[in-house]
């Protein structure tokens, strides 16, 4: 069974999407069509979607999560979040989220947690939204943690998956948006299904002083 998760693939074909939801293959290219499923494609033309997008247009849609479609060893990257912040999550240390971002098209990544509360409030928004929209983030997984009401309400607004008033709740968060679990109750997410395309998605000047790569142990 480990020797089948540590393979599993980050990405599905359109072909796995509408066997996992029991779908016709029209209707998943109609979805993507439509702009309700995001996707990139390979040099052949070929639909390649990440997990993590696949169990947010699910979710957001109040459908089951198949288990062909959970990401059973996510591979998760923590922005301006200290190590003692993120608990049962295992780092290793970036010199700063400008590096991480060079990564991303490099590496396969789920999901991106961000600890909102270093982050200027006015970036906040600007922030989600370039997550979501830049061709490297697209499709992954964004959750955002501050005590600050605001920078969660901004950074929801943006088109976050999930904000968090602490980091007690990141570990369940994080198997929520891989399609395992609920939310913690002081968990946040959106109530419509269509992400916002305010905002001009660059990524802001934002003065992030610690990115760290990671995975659940």
């Amino acid at each position: 069974m480990m020797e089948q998760q540590s393979f599993q693939s980050s990405r599905m074909t359109a072909g796995d999407v509408s066997r996992a939801v029991r779908v016709d293959l029209k209707t998943v290219h109609n979805w993507v069509q439509r702009g309700l499923l995001r996707g990139s494609r390979t040099r052949g033309g070929h639909l390649r979607f990440l997990r993590t997008e696949v169990v947010r247009f699910l979710r957001t849609r109040g459908r089951p999560v198949p288990a062909e479609v959970v990401v059973r060893q996510p591979r998760v990257v923590t922005v301006a979040l200290p190590l003692d912040q993120a608990p049962a999550i295992r780092a290793e240390r970036e010199a700063s989220i400008f590096e991480a971002l060079l990564g991303f098209g490099t590496s396969s990544f789920d999901v991106i947690v961000v600890g909102l509360d270093r982050i200027e409030t006015e970036r906040v928004r600007e922030l989600a939204v370039a997550l979501v929209r830049q061709p490297v983030t697209q499709g992954m997984a964004v959750v955002g943690v501050s005590a600050d009401p605001v920078r969660r309400r901004e950074f929801l607004a943006g088109g976050a998956d999930l904000v968090l008033a602490g980091p007690g709740a990141i570990p369940g968060a994080i198997a929520f948006v891989c399609g395992e679990g609920e939310p913690a109750e002081e968990a946040d997410r959106p109530a419509v299904a269509v992400r916002t395309e305010r905002a001009s998605g660059l990524f802001p000047r934002v003065e992030v002083p610690l990115a760290q790569v990671a995975e659940i142990r």
